[in-house]
């Protein structure tokens, strides 16, 4: 029986240079794109999902990624907007450190662009440590 599973819809992250800013004497703060981002990707999350009490336990997740447009991009500066918006929005998850299991597929140019999350709970006898490299289909260097 597959496990169940939230899939979400949300928009396009900024870029991680767009997302955060330095200010003097304060650090590091999330920019006006940053918070613009945050607060349309809950408005998705929350049209989305009618869940009350967020998941807990560890989580497995996929993101497709669906681009505007064909320029370069790094998809790895992608997740950590959207997985701070869905923790944010705390109907998904607790937190993100809840994720184990963390995959990015680049799919083919969309208009709107936009990023498509699949979450799923581990199952609780789960233990990363027995999953290995060649269980996720990749040859191990450490063997």
């Amino acid at each position: 029986m597959p496990k169940p599973q939230i899939t979400l819809k949300l928009p396009f992250p900024p870029s991680v240079n767009q997302l955060w800013r330095a200010i003097p004497n304060r650090g590091m703060i999330l920019s006006r794109a940053g918070r613009k981002y945050r607060d349309e990707a809950i408005y998705w999350i929350k049209e989305q999902s009618k869940r009350i009490n967020p998941l807990g336990g560890r989580l497995e997740v996929l993101l497709e990624v669906y681009p505007p447009d064909r320029r370069k991009r790094d998809v790895s500066n992608i997740p950590k907007a959207v997985e701070d918006a869905i923790t944010k929005a705390e109907i998904i998850w607790v937190d993100d450190e809840q994720i184990d299991d963390l995959r990015i597929i680049r799919r083919e140019v969309r208009k709107p662009a936009c990023v498509v999350v699949h979450i799923r709970q581990l199952p609780k006898t789960f233990n990363m440590d027995d999953r290995t490299c060649e269980d996720m289909g990749w040859k191990s260097c450490d063997r």
